[in-house]
């Protein structure tokens, strides 16, 4: 039953408004301090343990808000930006004077008089431009503070879910390089056989989503740099052998085309095709990667090892 149907006799009217309505009240047994305590000592929860009891509500609260937020297409706003739009009228002074001076000094050298009295209609104007400037500096970089931390946890989500199917098949071949036998898929397929077609799927996945990041995700080539200059030899390893995979377009080709992604493959498979040795010779020459003195020799092992693969009937 509708509330206006049941609440229908005491229903005088309706209110309408442009936007929307705020409605506050307060829950009659948590509205004060007793009550709070009340409720807290019921439920066996001691007064300063509050945060901890809190804090799982709270995260279910920011994690659905950030779900509506993203299948909205709307943005929340970061501290940083909330605390930087708050001075944001303070800041745009020495903005809105900088550009009057600018202005003002533009039109004298282009020999007009007593520019002052052009300027002063357009006063208000000045004022917005310089309010505006210091909003999209504001938003600009609170926006790529947002970013680097999302593709942080994008990253760290992702390598673990690397590292984790590395370690099921360092668990089945103990006394294998196996970081190398990922980039040798019939000789991997001799030794497993058929347990090697799900960890070879397992690894192609993630290396279709590692380019992904790089492509489409923002900041995302800055973050992997960072990461790389602090990886071990061994996660070097398994991350360097993990996305030569790509090379091997027939075989990740044919994945895609047999659904590894979905039954739609058309687009991811074109993104494959066209960026995926663009992605392995940029990511090749990073920085990190070349003056890093664990990756010598890394890429000619890589060839090598494929070389090697291509001969294994």
């Amino acid at each position: 039953m509708l509330l206006t149907d049941k609440y229908a006799d005491k229903i005088y009217g309706t209110i309408t408004c442009y936007d929307r309505m705020i409605i506050q009240g307060y829950i009659p047994g948590w509205s004060h301090a007793e009550g709070m305590t009340g409720y807290l000592k019921a439920n066996n929860v001691r007064i300063f343990d509050f945060s901890a009891f809190s804090q799982p509500l709270t995260e279910q609260t920011r994690a659905n808000a950030q779900r509506i937020a993203d299948e909205n297409g709307i943005e929340i706003a970061t501290m940083f930006a909330i605390v930087g739009n708050i001075f944001r009228s303070f800041l745009s002074i020495p903005v809105s004077m900088l550009y009057t001076l600018v202005i003002v000094e533009s039109v004298r050298f282009m020999g007009v008089t007593n520019a002052e009295s052009y300027i002063s209609p357009a006063v208000a104007l000045i004022s917005k431009l310089a309010s505006d400037t210091v909003a999209g500096i504001i938003e600009g970089y609170a926006d790529k503070l947002s970013n680097l931390k999302k593709r942080y946890a994008d990253y760290a989500y992702k390598l673990a879910q690397l590292n984790e199917s590395y370690a099921k098949l360092e668990m089945r071949l103990p006394l294998e390089s196996c970081y190398k036998l990922i980039i040798k898929p019939k000789k991997l397929a001799n030794i497993l056989g058929m347990d090697s077609v799900a960890l070879q799927k397992e690894m192609v996945i993630h290396a279709l989503d590692l380019l992904y990041f790089y492509y489409y995700q923002p900041r995302a080539s800055q973050v992997l740099e960072y990461i790389i200059k602090n990886l071990s030899l061994e996660e070097i390893h398994i991350l360097y052998y993990s996305q030569q995979l790509l090379k091997r377009e027939k075989l990740v080709s044919q994945m895609l085309i047999d659904g590894i992604l979905g039954s739609k493959f058309a687009d991811p498979l074109s993104f494959y095709l066209s960026f995926g040795n663009k992605y392995l010779k940029q990511f090749k020459k990073m920085p990190a990667l070349r003056k890093n003195k664990n990756t010598n020799g890394i890429y000619n092992q890589i060839r090598k090892a494929i070389q090697e693969d291509e001969t294994v009937s």
